[in-house]
């Protein structure tokens, strides 16, 4: 009923292939279709108590992945400065006219 609810026209598809194809057929196409997948993660999780592994591909436009890699160095860049710029504020000593520290006598 799963996939009849959420992809009924797979479901019409597969259901015709059901009554020929072989095994090993039907097979491969339930474990590179999305919802079967999942169907089949859910319920070994069910049975099993255990989280399958589960093997996703994805193809990327490059252009994208090399934006993200240069967001991404940035963001490290910065996260690094301010680290190193909180360890030197750390590190100084507050001059007298500083709020912090004690008044003198």
């Amino acid at each position: 009923d799963v996939l009849r609810n959420l992809m009924p026209d797979v479901y019409v598809e597969i259901s015709r292939r059901v009554v020929h194809a072989p095994a090993p057929k039907l097979i491969h196409w339930a474990e590179n279709n999305p919802v079967m997948a999942a169907y089949g993660a859910a319920h070994e999780f069910e049975y099993s108590g255990k989280v399958s592994t589960v093997e996703w591909d994805v193809f990327l436009d490059p252009t994208l992945v090399r934006r993200l890699e240069i967001v991404l160095s940035e963001r490290d860049k910065f996260l690094q400065s301010r680290g190193t710029a909180s360890r030197q504020e750390n590190d100084t000593p507050p001059s007298p006219s500083s709020p912090s520290s004690p008044p003198t006598a």
